[in-house]
């Protein structure tokens, strides 16, 4: 007896130890209410709520919700995140969990990010998804498929951003989340197809290859490297990437070198001390070829920059690249006559005759 019940104790040990606790649907009972939740980077850190649905209406008419404070003084990147083990358990993404879905309730568009993290605190980055409708309930899809089989494999914790709004907060915003499912990986949807360029010719420091590296890829170092087919040294590469939004930069030959990226420049943000380029993916995108270190293409080579407008006042007749620096003298081009005014200040004026019918004032 003994040599047959040890292997169903240990196979029953290995199955309660890899589980996933979910729906999380903050029910009692259920999943979610009675979890230990911690909220961060949110000024006084008011702790996450979970209350009556008070807007029981469309998609989502479940009797208790959570209810998450985004302070006007905390983080873009505030949230909470659930305790470690015990609450959604210890599990691993495969195509029957990847997709993750979750009911909100916002007053405004932003962010909703969601990420995992395993017992020793590693994790992917967030995937990001803003909600297109509010005060009203809308079902966000996450698509995690691309963590499948990646480090860290086994998980033990999700970590929730409702309102990762990086333009900032003009006041305490309240948002509510529900009904946190897994499901199977969704068919017949297959990821965008994002084609990454830039151009090397200004670049002074030695490299082999460049790549791009982002929060699509963990900022793996080499692991998306770019080519040059017809050797003009402006670099590509293709791939698909879930639909969200990203940050990223390029560099080269596993961060031997890497871009420094102007602070408020168009297509930046500015996290801490990090200055990373930004991009939303919606659907298939070709990304217009940019230099390296800014946000537009290079100028040709052996180009002069400069205002190549001949009636500016800084026209340089040697520029061939207009920069967009030409200023310009205020003219005044006609006076639609008779005027009108109060000359109580017995102030002098002058006509200057320079064409035309020319009346004078008196």
């Amino acid at each position: 007896m003994k040599k047959i019940l040890l292997p169903v104790v240990l196979l029953f040990s290995f199955s309660q130890l890899y589980s996933q606790n979910a729906p999380i649907d903050f029910e009692n009972p259920g999943f979610g209410s009675s979890w230990t939740w911690n909220v961060f980077e949110n000024d006084d850190n008011p702790p996450l709520e979970i209350i009556a649905n008070p807007t029981p209406s469309g998609i989502n008419i479940s009797d208790t919700v959570a209810k998450f404070t985004a302070r006007q003084a905390g983080q873009p990147w505030a949230g909470c995140e659930s305790l470690h083990g015990s609450d959604i358990g210890s599990f691993s993404f495969d195509t029957t969990n990847c997709t993750i879905k979750i009911m909100v309730y916002k007053n405004k568009i932003s962010d909703v990010g969601i990420k995992f993290v395993d017992s020793t605190s590693a994790a992917q980055p967030e995937i990001k998804v803003a909600n297109t409708l509010i005060n009203q309930w809308e079902e966000l899809i996450f698509d995690f498929s691309s963590h499948i089989g990646i480090y860290p494999v086994v998980i033990d914790q999700i970590v929730i951003f409702p309102d990762f709004d990086l333009s900032g907060r003009t006041n305490d915003e309240t948002i509510l989340f529900d009904n946190i499912t897994f499901s199977s990986t969704i068919p017949g949807v297959p990821d965008p197809i994002v084609t990454f360029q830039v151009d090397m010719n200004n670049v002074t420091a030695p490299f082999t290859t460049p790549e791009v590296n982002g929060t699509f890829n963990g900022w793996c170092g080499n692991c998306w490297a770019l080519s040059d087919a017809n050797n003009d040294n402006i670099w590509d590469l293709t791939t698909s990437i879930p639909a969200g939004s990203y940050e990223y930069k390029f560099s080269a030959d596993g961060w031997s070198i890497q871009e420094s990226l102007t602070i408020g420049s168009f297509c930046t943000q500015t996290n801490g001390i990090y200055t990373n380029r930004i991009i939303n993916i919606t659907g298939d995108t070709i990304l217009p070829v940019v230099c390296w270190e800014s946000c537009i293409a290079c100028p040709p080579v052996g180009s002069v920059s400069g205002c190549t407008d001949s009636t500016a006042t800084n026209y340089n007749p040697l520029a061939t690249v207009d920069d967009g620096s030409c200023t310009y003298v205020n003219t005044l081009a006609q006076i639609d006559l008779p005027i009108t005014w109060d000359d109580t200040l017995n102030i002098d004026y002058t006509v200057t005759p320079c064409g035309g019918t020319v009346s004078y004032l008196s």
